[in-house]
């Protein structure tokens, strides 16, 4: 895994737009509608890879290419997911904490591929095409809210994800329900999975639905259950030749540490209530070193991390931890030759990559060791092949070439950062001043003309859209 950019704002404002990576839990700014909803965009290469892992049986099965398919993971107790923007499923961290095992996880991401497969997206403008993540979910949150009809039904909405508007924007007919699940059970089956795990959460949701609109889950309120539904689920459960199998013992230890990771991020003074003194479990251990760094105690957080790695030198995201840490902890020296460790062990993290690189900008300019930059440079390369939504990477191009004193470099990755973010009409300004200092047909000038080509296709609608939305967030 990589880094989780869970982003907690209010309380950590002080480092750095905090951003505290779970192994790479990296805290990414998110945009500025999903921050007033409460609900952030969280990158972890740990748990992402993981639930990829579980899912590629999944996506093949049901004909999608793996690659194209994201899972965007989003900051928030409530129990929701759902796919929107195209082949992007979101998924809250609330629903990885409250399932009971893997196989609900997959019922609900296999439920979340049967509407993809039955081409039951939910489409949005142009201009989210090659918006970030955070810029996506804020637009998603945004036309939420307009459908709801704004005003009082907006509160609703920043309650959680819980108001009328977002149920109304995301939820999917009964027979597009229906639809999902009976796909979800082929895709299970398709994959050799046991399909009890959808069966089981469907049994949860029925059970919510007697209850007063506001004591039940998101998921439920886009997600409308049926009699019928059950019914037709628990007898293809029935039928399925893989309903006793039990999955492989080493998915419980992967789903235990994505537990233990997202409880010591999300809620450090519960973990010494969860996990005990005497249970000297990895996942137990996983989640005190976490508390322990979330809760600033810096020598007890090195410590239990150095204890992980002893328990496991080989892997990535126990090195990763650390890395953050120390980098929060102002040891930028230490952390950067654990995010090189993480690095030299998991190659295709683009996550590790991206805050090596963070540190390796700030040591070239504190210790005047301007080389440092190259090395920088070549992360966020590597790293760019798998993360292009990434505005972070657009950001530390910037920050590298404007220091180094190549302006319309700067200016044309600070376009590329704000059409991420979705401020189209700033981008455009800045793409200007980097195309009048480039030289005609040299690679990055062909880059900016590529993005220019892409901001002038853009309806004025989307434009005017952004422009009110900027000014609304100032």
């Amino acid at each position: 895994m990589s880094y989780l950019t869970l982003f907690f704002t209010a309380h950590h404002a002080h480092i750095q737009c905090m951003r505290f990576i779970l192994l790479t839990l990296m805290f990414v700014c998110a945009f500025a509608g999903s921050a007033r909803a409460g609900l952030t965009v969280i990158r972890d290469t740990e748990i992402e890879t993981t639930l990829r892992s579980w899912m590629t049986p999944i996506w093949r099965a049901a004909g999608l290419n793996p690659d194209a398919v994201k899972l965007i993971l989003v900051s928030s107790d409530d129990f929701n997911a759902f796919v929107a923007g195209g082949s992007n499923i979101f998924v809250y961290t609330g629903m990885l904490a409250q399932t009971k095992n893997p196989g609900e996880i997959l019922g609900v991401l296999a439920h979340e591929t049967g509407h993809i497969a039955g081409g039951h997206l939910i489409r949005g403008r142009a201009a989210m095409e090659r918006a970030s993540y955070e810029a996506l979910l804020g637009t998603i949150l945004g036309v939420a809210v307009g459908v709801a009809g704004g005003g009082k039904a907006a509160g609703g909405i920043m309650m959680g994800g819980q108001g009328l508007g977002m149920a109304s924007f995301l939820a999917h007919s009964r027979v597009q329900e229906s639809s999902a699940d009976q796909a979800g059970l082929r895709f299970m089956q398709g994959a050799g999975y046991s399909p009890q795990g959808m069966v089981t959460l469907l049994e949860s949701m029925k059970a919510q639905e007697y209850r007063p609109q506001g004591q039940q889950t998101a998921y439920l309120q886009t997600h409308p259950m049926t009699a019928d539904r059950l019914t037709a689920m628990e007898a293809g459960a029935a039928k399925s030749p893989f309903k006793d199998k039990p999955y492989p013992a080493e998915w419980n230890d992967a789903y235990a540490r994505i537990k233990a990771k997202l409880l010591g991020f999300t809620s450090p003074e519960r973990v010494a209530w969860v996990y005990s003194d005497k249970d000297t479990s990895t996942p137990a251990l996983y989640a005190k070193t976490i508390a322990a760094y979330r809760q600033s105690r810096k020598e007890q957080a090195v410590s239990l991390a150095d204890q992980l790695i002893a328990r496991e030198p080989n892997n990535p995201y126990f090195h990763e931890i650390k890395g953050q840490m120390l980098r929060d902890f102002s040891d930028i020296t230490g952390a950067a030759a654990s995010y090189r460790k993480a690095v030299s062990l998991k190659p295709d993290a683009a996550l590790i990559r991206i805050d090596l690189a963070q540190v390796l900008v700030e040591m070239a300019q504190t210790q005047k060791k301007p080389a440092l930059y190259r090395e920088a440079e070549d992360n966020l390369d590597a790293a760019y092949q798998r993360e292009q939504r990434s505005s972070e990477i657009q950001r530390l191009y910037a920050t590298i070439y404007g220091r180094e004193g190549d302006q319309p470099r700067a200016q044309y990755h600070l376009a590329e950062q704000s059409m991420l973010q979705g401020r189209h009409r700033e981008a455009t300004k800045l793409l200007t001043g980097a195309l009048a200092g480039m030289t005609p047909g040299s690679p990055d000038y062909r880059k900016a003309q590529d993005l220019k080509v892409y901001l002038d296709s853009l309806p004025k609608k989307d434009k005017d859209e952004d422009d009110e939305r900027e000014n609304k967030r100032r």
